[in-house]
């Protein structure tokens, strides 16, 4: 042990001896930025290990990263972060994949000496770290373990670490020269596959996070936010806390009076329509029930990133709808003067402002504000300027923008009256069951299988009475070569969409683009950034 102290030590006086340029400070200062956010989204209590870069003197590069249980320091080498370079728009992706691995190592508790890139050239020091009571089965664990879960401690930092995390394994090898097998490590090939591992296991998760946001798209806010608590009890990211915590904002809303609440909420949702009056009135056990709930994952949500501008957001809009308007309006105030935050999220904190300011009846200052974002958010505001007019402003809209009816959808191969039977002699890909957490609530049971150019999707709930209501999704993918019975197919623009089906009934921001509900044609189109089809899904109830 007090040989690996002396290398530590020769290594952070390596680093710290030679004058830096502005370029190598950019670097130091773009991965110890990288670094934080990984941490932020670990988000452990104990204390963050302090960040040594180690910049290379002269032209030799230093591949090297390492924790330092000594001093409690993750040290990382200049040479590492040209590596990175190389992979272009991928760079941030490998950096976080290196860093995400080196606190892996303090994270679980490993606490020796593990060198990521070319260990120890120095045979003696290497000698003696293997020397210590960690035998090399175990050694190769740990680095497995930090290969496993610093993958996806970068990813869910928002770091796509697992797709670059293979070849930049490869390349890192063969920079080097280090041999496929090396003693105390997992092999090149055990790496690789950890990386492949890790990809597949959040594949597995793709179809529950589609389902959930396909249910808020079709008007069942509880049971997406049931779907998206239960993804966030296995990958628990920030967004997927918030994603929880807007449709239980969404299905508390729905407890609502509609003169109660016009206005538009900016709930990270396109616009939610409450076209009824709801004729049972404010239902409070089921809106507080909600309330409560969303409060659980905005807070989880704020653990994991304190300064995630949807949860905060959110937090606001949870605030007005408990009818704290005085810590709404502060916690807007405050959010819309934040810079740091994208602009997107100060303007609608300041739509949020002039909501507030209407409710307290200060309607010549709601009006000013809404004017004010005409430009940034068109529908918000005019959607709320209109709402100061006149509460019944959304059901004379709607009227104007209606779905088309036409021919029924058809997929003779499977049709989706058959996917119970399907499923009962298939062998599903994917199983998950969301079991009630109130008595009120529903259990839900979502199975999958994935077949050629398509998946196919088996949603079931039970209700209190163990009522039983089934859904069927078949879902055609990217290298579908297939149309709509309307002649829409991979590629397609909205608005050739709309010629042929009219306008959605209701339409979700995915982050990636938007998807668009037809329920008359019992259809949800999927558009990608750039307003192109990417894949679609026929549904039906079938129970």
């Amino acid at each position: 042990m007090q040989y690996y102290l002396l290398f530590a030590l020769f290594l952070l006086g390596y680093s710290n001896s030679y004058a830096q340029s502005k370029a190598q400070e950019a670097k130091a200062e773009t991965c110890e930025k990288v670094y934080r956010e990984i941490a932020q989204a670990i988000n452990d209590p104990r204390p963050l290990p302090a960040f040594n870069f180690i910049y290379q003197k002269g032209s030799k590069p230093y591949y090297n990263a390492y924790y330092n249980p000594q001093n409690n320091s993750i040290n990382f080498g200049e040479g590492i972060y040209d590596l990175a370079l190389e992979f272009g728009a991928d760079s941030l992706n490998a950096l976080a994949m290196v860093l995400g691995h080196e606190l892996a190592h303090y994270y679980k508790d490993h606490g020796w000496g593990m060198s990521f890139g070319t260990a120890n050239e120095d045979s003696e020091i290497a000698d003696k770290i293997y020397e210590m009571e960690l035998d090399e089965t175990q050694r190769a664990r740990m680095e497995a373990e930090a290969d496993y879960f610093g993958g996806l401690f970068g990813y869910l930092a928002g770091y796509n670490t697992l797709e670059v995390g293979g070849e930049f394994y490869s390349r890192l090898y063969e920079t080097i020269g280090l041999p496929d097998s090396t003693k105390g490590y997992p092999s090149r090939k055990d790496r690789i596959a950890i990386c492949d591992n890790s990809q597949k296991m959040l594949q597995d998760l793709l179809p529950l996070f589609q389902m959930a946001n396909y249910l808020a798209l079709m008007g069942q806010e509880e049971r997406a936010a049931r779907a998206y608590a239960q993804l966030a009890q296995q990958f628990p990211g920030r967004a997927i806390y918030n994603n929880a915590a807007v449709n239980f904002l969404l299905a508390a809303l729905k407890e609502y009076k509609a003169e109660d609440l016009p206005f538009q909420l900016p709930l990270q949702l396109e616009l939610q329509s409450r076209l009824e009056q709801n004729s049972k009135g404010n239902r409070q056990p089921k809106k507080e029930r909600f309330l409560a709930q969303a409060r659980q994952m905005l807070d989880k949500s704020l653990q994991v990133s304190p300064n995630y501008g949807p949860a905060l957001l959110n937090e606001i809009i949870w605030a007005l709808l408990k009818e704290d308007r005085d810590l709404a309006l502060f916690k807007a105030k405050r959010l819309a003067k934040n810079e740091e935050m994208p602009a997107h999220i100060q303007d609608k904190a300041h739509l949020l402002i002039g909501i507030i300011l209407a409710q307290n009846g200060e309607e010549k200052a709601a009006k000013k504000q809404f004017k004010q974002l005409r430009k940034a958010l068109p529908d918000l505001a005019e959607a709320n300027l209109s709402a100061l007019k006149s509460k019944r402003w959304q059901a004379r809209q709607a009227t104007k923008r209606q779905e088309i009816s036409g021919e029924a959808e058809r997929y003779d191969k499977l049709p989706l009256a058959e996917l119970p039977s399907y499923f009962e002699n298939n062998q599903p890909d994917i199983i998950q069951m969301m079991e009630r957490q109130q008595e009120d609530s529903p259990e839900l049971l979502l199975i999958a299988s994935r077949l050629e150019q398509k998946e196919a999707l088996l949603l079931a709930s039970y209700g209190q009475a163990n009522e039983e209501e089934i859904w069927g999704f078949l879902q055609f993918n990217a290298d579908y070569q297939g149309e709509t019975a309307r002649g829409i197919k991979i590629g397609s623009r909205q608005s050739e969409i709309e010629k042929l089906y009219g306008f959605a009934a209701n339409s979700l921001s995915t982050g990636k683009g938007k998807l668009l509900y037809y329920p008359l044609a019992g259809l949800i189109f999927s558009l990608d950034q750039n307003g192109q089809l990417d894949r679609w899904l026929q549904f039906s109830k079938l129970q």
